[in-house]
């Protein structure tokens, strides 16, 4: 008999929008980001559901089912809009309701027409032409498009940057040369000027950096209408753009240095940004709690290695002066090397602006290294720590509200974390950081250092504590759903005893909501759920598909079987793409002994037909 692709298909998006809406709607309050995703959703669901109605009305005559259903989405729009999110609820389960009645009436339909041999095909092929696209359930450019395009133009920018700098110096070293000859320049254009080995086909590089600026301009756009991507990834994408135009902007005022260090910063904004897309970017919550967990370590090694990258400076420091030991008992704290104190120059008191570099009014003096160039490096380093805390901070607040609305307990659990280890705070501490270093104030900055490689050790140590309970149970519930369904499967193969009927439905019924209770956590099962619970009711087989009777025995509905077939193949994948999935994960550890086998499995399966 057949059924219509375009109209399950708009069933299974209805589905899951009104799971979403249905979470948010246990929420005291709605953020709007949440609520502008679930309308732009609903919004295209009615366009679509609308022009589908259209369609049909065409070929067969009005659907007032589907005209309801198509009236029931706008109307959940509205209310969207108002972030309203129970009334909308229940108008987009109004709606749902009004696809499901439409989809038997149009199989009652084709029921009684006869004729061709697969109606709903031919149905479905003529009504889908004129048909809008129907929303995907993120209806953005792939997942790492942006991501790709920001490498890309990173990759560009660093380029760039190496070869006017590079050109640069090149130009700074003939001057000097020719001044020491005292001769007079030689007449030759800077890169700005469109020297060097710039081609004619490439342009100049000031034309080269205004083309940047205009793919940056692009990607702007681009993000600024992707939802999956916060506030905070769209200014960064924003001040590399800003970045790279100052660039231009500099070439033009034959400022060439300036230009490379500006495409050098465009460059570390981008890739810096990059690596924020992909975290936000994941298509499962556990990738996307398992990037904020490896940015926390990684973090925390950071400003481990900054602490001991101190240490030894202050070790080396102390073992110089330990050449002259004299020298070093002799002198006061604050007192720069070879000053006579003054008589009246009391213990501690520095005397003046201190010699060299690093040397600033003495008060007692820093406990750490004073050698500027390691200490601006190191600055810098702090600096650029800082952003990726707030990188962090970004994606445990989208962890915890996209979270939020399928799992309340585990958004509860990111939430602590975070509030005992604040990546905000560790952000703007580590920020105070570079300050103290580029002031010259290092005994400020190794605190701070410090107490951020602390909070960030704990802060991952807790997220792999939620992530992993966030794995395990449901990795157990599928186990259990697994084992349910294996055993229906075996069962429903031979004829049922009359006595042992009901025990096969209510084993059908408990498999029915164990699959509903997967999906409210695990949208790749939503179908599967869905389509198992529509097999129990009947509505999924033919006329006749019903338990037969014949000498004290039972023979089950075909649906029955084919339904559990379905779910063991699903949850199997399912189970065996999670254990891989935290395997990889967790690259750098072993897979657990109990899981070595599923894992095994998956690899030989990965190309087989459970896909």
């Amino acid at each position: 008999m057949g059924q219509s692709t375009t109209l399950e298909e708009l069933i299974s998006r209805q589905r899951i929008n009104l799971q979403r809406t249905f979470a948010q709607s246990a929420k005291p309050i709605v953020d709007d980001r949440s609520a502008r995703r679930l309308t732009r959703y609903e919004r295209e669901l009615a366009k679509a559901t609308a022009k589908f109605a259209e369609a049909i009305a065409q070929r067969v005559g009005p659907v007032p089912c589907l005209d309801r259903a198509a009236e029931a989405m706008r109307s959940a729009t509205t209310e969207l809009e108002r972030k309203s999110i129970k009334p909308a609820r229940r108008y987009e389960e109004a709606a749902l309701a009004g696809l499901i009645e439409a989809r038997q009436n149009l199989r009652k339909y084709l029921a009684q027409g006869g004729g061709s041999s697969n109606p709903m095909r031919q149905l479905d092929y003529q009504v889908s032409q004129n048909m809008p696209e129907i929303p995907e359930d993120e209806d953005q450019e792939p997942d790492n498009q942006v991501q790709q395009k920001l490498e890309k133009l990173a990759k560009a920018e660093r380029e760039f940057s190496e070869e006017i700098q590079a050109e640069h110096n090149n130009e700074a070293e003939k001057d000097e040369q020719t001044a020491s000859k005292n001769q007079p320049p030689p007449k030759s254009q800077s890169p700005s000027q469109g020297g060097g080995q710039t081609s004619p086909q490439e342009g100049s590089p000031a034309e080269r950096q205004e083309q940047a600026a205009e793919e940056a301009a692009e990607l702007a756009r681009k993000m600024q209408e992707d939802e999956a991507l916060s506030d905070l990834a769209q200014e960064r994408m924003a001040e590399a753009e800003r970045t790279i135009r100052e660039s231009a902007e500099s070439l033009r005022k034959k400022n060439d240095g300036d230009a490379g260090r500006q495409a050098e910063e465009a460059a570390d904004q981008l890739e810096r940004l990059a690596r924020h897309v992909a975290g936000l970017k994941a298509s499962e919550l556990a990738e996307k709690l398992k990037a904020a967990e490896s940015l926390a370590q990684k973090l925390a090694r950071g400003q481990r290695e900054a602490e001991k990258e101190g240490e030894g400076q202050g070790k080396s420091e102390k073992g110089e002066q330990g050449e002259n030991p004299s020298a070093e008992e002799n002198q006061n704290p604050g007192q720069s090397p070879g000053q006579t104190p003054s008589p009246s120059q009391s213990p501690g008191q520095g005397q003046g602006e201190g010699q060299g570099e690093g040397q600033g009014k003495g008060s007692g003096g820093s406990r750490r290294p004073t050698d500027r160039s390691a200490t601006e490096r190191l600055a810098a380093r702090q600096r650029a720590q800082a952003e990726e805390a707030r990188t962090l901070d970004d994606l445990l607040r989208e962890v915890e509200s996209e979270a939020g609305q399928y799992d309340a307990e585990f958004a509860e659990a990111v939430s602590q974390a975070a509030q005992a280890n604040p990546p905000e705070e560790i952000a703007e501490r580590i920020r105070k950081a570079a300050e103290a270093l580029e002031s010259g104030r290092e005994d400020r900055a190794w605190p701070e250092i410090r107490w951020s490689a602390e909070k960030l050790e704990d802060l991952t140590a807790q997220l792999q504590v939620v992530r992993r309970g966030y794995f395990e149970p449901t990795l157990e519930a599928l186990q259990d759903a697994e084992k349910r369904a294996a055993e229906l499967q075996k069962d429903l193969r031979f004829q049922i005893p009359a006595r042992q009927r009901a025990e096969i439905e209510k084993k059908m019924t408990e498999l029915r909501d164990a699959l509903r209770s997967l999906a409210e956590s695990d949208n790749r099962l939503g179908e599967e759920a869905g389509a198992f619970a529509e097999a129990l009711s009947g509505g999924a087989g033919g006329e006749g598909d019903a338990w037969r009777y014949r000498g004290g025995y039972y023979d089950p509905p075909v649906r029955y079987a084919a339904a559990v077939r379905r779910a063991v193949r699903a949850i199997q994948v399912r189970i065996q793409e999670i254990i891989l999935k935290d395997a990889v994960l967790d690259a750098d550890q072993p897979v657990p002994p109990q899981y070595k086998k599923e894992v095994e499995q998956y690899l030989k399966i990965l190309s087989d037909d459970l896909r």
